[in-house]
């Protein structure tokens, strides 16, 4: 009887210890996905702040330089896809409508005369500025919302 008693005690024993570790590994899977996501989020909004600086300084946007930018939005929007909350995603669905109509008005701008490219597409973008402000603006605090307190220090917030 008490081999069965000495048993029983090792296996809840054993339970325990193993409940309590599966709790922590669920506790830092949780906290690793969340600094995967404040570190997408830190990047868009300093993509974000990029582009206002190339368009508000009006430095020289060649169609090499604007394409590279899209290149490494397009790779943060996508990771972004894949790890944010359902807000942050309705957030970058927002931002993206506003992308595509100032696609749309470049190549509007196309059709009415032979101005560059670069030009078309900041007309576009000064056209669409509030609209993708108010939209960005949206996105941030959903990105803001999700990692918490102590993501917020990180997306300078």
């Amino acid at each position: 009887a008490g081999a069965v008693i000495g048993a029983v005690a090792t296996y809840f024993a054993t339970r325990t210890q193993v409940g309590a570790e599966n709790a922590r590994l669920r506790e830092q899977h949780a906290e690793d996905a969340r600094l995967v996501r404040q570190d997408a989020y830190r990047r868009m909004l300093t993509l974000i702040e990029r582009r206002e600086g190339m368009i508000r300084k009006g430095a020289p946007i060649t169609q090499k330089s604007l394409g590279a930018f899209n290149d490494e939005l397009n790779t943060t929007s996508a990771t972004m896809r894949l790890v944010g909350s359902p807000s942050v995603l309705a957030g970058l669905d927002k931002v993206n409508a506003v992308v595509e109509q100032v696609k749309a008005e470049t190549d509007r701008l196309k059709e009415q005369g032979d101005d560059p490219w670069v030009k078309r597409a900041t007309t576009a973008w000064e056209q669409h500025r509030a609209e993708m402000e108010a939209a960005e603006r949206a996105l941030a605090i959903a990105m803001r919302q999700d990692v918490g307190a102590r993501g917020n220090a990180a997306l300078g917030g």
